[in-house]
């Protein structure tokens, strides 16, 4: 571990926690050992989300503890046309048996009397099928770009209670191309961009964030962004972050600021990073079960702008990129 401006980062194997606290900071790989075990309250997941200009596929499996989620569904950018199916096993921990360590290889299978859904991850390459049984619809995704020594998104954040936490990776820039059928309708999504958020933690009850994340390529080269706040203690290490030709830049403290011809322009307090986004589509979601309360407005925007890279300025050419706001009650 070194203690750089932005906080503590680790470079090497740690603890999740030493002695019951939790080893608190950021990095550029998953080094933090994760298992689970014993925890009450564990909310886990692994959430695929692929899109292009026009449509975004997003794939879950994932659990909060006594309810499962596996599931798959495409909207529309240009209309919210959505499709989706899923199912929602009960305790479904050993079920899911979700891995440890999400940047290793590793594979998740899940099968019941409504669907089939695999995530096969290899060293070069990441799988997503989903198949129903009754054949209403058909999802295979191929993601690249998968080397073991790209840079990612890597935060271990406290909360407030003690033995509470988010564990949290997140890979940009994957080369996507997918065959997507829901019914009748089908859709081939070649050189579209995927993003990995596996997430594993024990949250409190009452929680909000706010999300941003996008990728493309600028002349070849894959560019993408990761920035958030709003929850837990961050002051060992945000997840603000930029990558390019996938390696990653950390930025400090990120600002929003809506502008009065209705674009938001978001900037990190060093001026590396300087991004003014126009909306696009709200996918704005709701799900409220028994105690279950949670909302979440996903705007999609256009962005561009410019970055600063090893002292040179790069200029950032439009590309559909995403800010969320999310409360939940969960």
């Amino acid at each position: 571990m070194i203690t750089t401006k932005y906080g503590r980062q680790f470079t090497e194997e740690v603890p999740l926690m030493t002695n019951g606290k939790l080893n608190s900071g950021y990095s550029f790989h998953l080094y933090h050992q994760y298992s689970g075990k014993g925890k009450r309250r564990l909310k886990e997941w692994d959430f695929y989300q692929i899109s292009n200009d026009q449509y975004v596929l997003q794939m879950t499996m994932g659990h909060v503890s006594y309810c499962g989620n596996v599931a798959a569904t495409l909207f529309s950018l240009k209309d919210g046309t959505r499709y989706s199916v899923g199912s929602f096993p009960l305790f479904p921990n050993k079920k899911l048996n979700l891995p440890t360590n999400g940047e290793l290889p590793h594979k998740v299978f899940y099968s019941d009397k409504k669907l089939t859904m695999c995530f096969d991850v290899t060293e070069n390459q990441r799988k997503l099928t989903l198949t129903t049984q009754d054949n209403s619809a058909a999802v295979s995704v191929l993601l690249t770009n998968c080397g073991l020594d790209k840079h990612k998104t890597v935060v271990a954040i406290p909360f407030e209670k003690r033995g509470q936490f988010y564990l949290n990776y997140k890979e940009n820039c994957f080369v996507a191309n997918a065959d997507v059928r829901f019914g009748d309708f089908s859709v081939k999504m070649t050189n579209a961009f995927g993003l990995l958020d596996w997430g594993r933690g024990v949250w409190p009850f009452k929680h909000s964030w706010t999300w941003g994340n996008g990728s493309t390529m600028i002349d070849g080269i894959p560019f993408g962004f990761n920035i958030g706040w709003g929850f837990g203690d961050t002051s060992c290490g945000t997840e603000n972050m930029f990558f390019y030709n996938n390696k990653a830049y950390k930025l400090g403290n990120v600002t929003r600021t809506s502008n009065s011809d209705g674009s938001v322009t978001f900037r990190d307090e060093e001026g590396l990073f300087d991004m003014t986004a126009t909306p696009l589509y709200d996918n704005f979601t709701t799900t409220k079960v028994l105690w279950v309360n949670n909302r979440c407005h996903q705007v999609f925007y256009n962005f561009s702008g410019k970055v600063i890279v090893d002292g040179n300025e790069l200029n950032v050419p439009p590309f559909v990129a995403f800010c969320e706001d999310a409360e939940n009650r969960w």
